[in-house]
């Protein structure tokens, strides 16, 4: 995600916390596209299970039997 001119004094930082904490995560794999505003996808690894975040095991069997 690349700054906005329309975004608010803090959107940006927010914005840069944000993909921190999911690269951070070893339940995710992301893929940050430099087109356009900027794009990021991240993909739900197979078999792994989010550790230590807030609302922990959220995702786990959101599609089903992983």
């Amino acid at each position: 995600m690349l700054p906005q001119a329309m975004w608010s004094e803090d959107q940006a930082s927010k914005a840069s916390q944000l993909i921190s904490s999911l690269e951070c995560r070893s339940d995710l794999t992301l893929s940050k596209i430099n087109w356009s505003t900027g794009l990021v996808i991240a993909a739900k690894v197979r078999g792994e299970t989010a550790v230590g975040l807030p609302g922990e095991g959220f995702f786990s069997g959101e599609m089903g039997n992983n």
